[in-house]
C-alpha cells in the first residue's frame, strides 16, 4: 500500500471521519465568483475542450477542499458525481470526508 494512502487513512481516522461512507458537507457557493475561481475556470475550460470526448471530469477546489466547479462531457459521469455530491459548494477535504483523491492532493500538495 502506498505510504501516502496509509497516511491519509491515519489522518482521516484522527479527524474522526467514518471510513465506511463519504458524506460531504455543503458549505455554500459564496466563493464561486472569486478571482481564483474565474481564472481557474478559464484554464479548465481550455483543457475541457481538448478532453470533451473523453470520460473524465475536471474539478477546481479552493484550499479548503470546497468544490468551486466541475466539468465533463460525459453525462453518466456527471450523474455519478451528483450521486456522491461531488459538486460546487461541497467540501471534500480529508477533514470533511476522509480519504479521497481531492483531499489527498490538497493534504500532500501533490497530484
Amino acid at each position: 500500500m502506498p505510504r501516502r494512502l496509509l497516511a491519509s487513512w491515519q489522518r482521516s481516522e484522527g479527524y474522526g471521519v467514518p471510513s465506511d461512507s463519504v458524506e460531504p458537507v455543503f458549505t455554500g457557493t459564496d466563493n464561486l465568483e472569486s478571482l481564483f475561481a474565474e481564472c481557474g475556470n478559464e484554464v479548465l475550460l481550455d483543457l475541457h475542450r481538448t478532453l470533451a470526448d473523453e470520460p473524465v471530469s475536471l474539478m477546481l477546489t479552493d484550499a479548503d477542499g470546497v468544490v468551486l466547479s466541475r466539468m465533463s462531457g460525459d453525462h453518466s459521469l456527471l450523474q455519478a458525481l451528483d450521486d456522491v455530491h461531488l459538486a460546487p459548494g461541497f467540501a471534500y477535504s480529508e477533514r470533511d470526508v476522509g480519504t479521497n483523491g481531492l483531499g489527498l492532493a490538497l493534504a500532500d500538495r501533490a497530484p
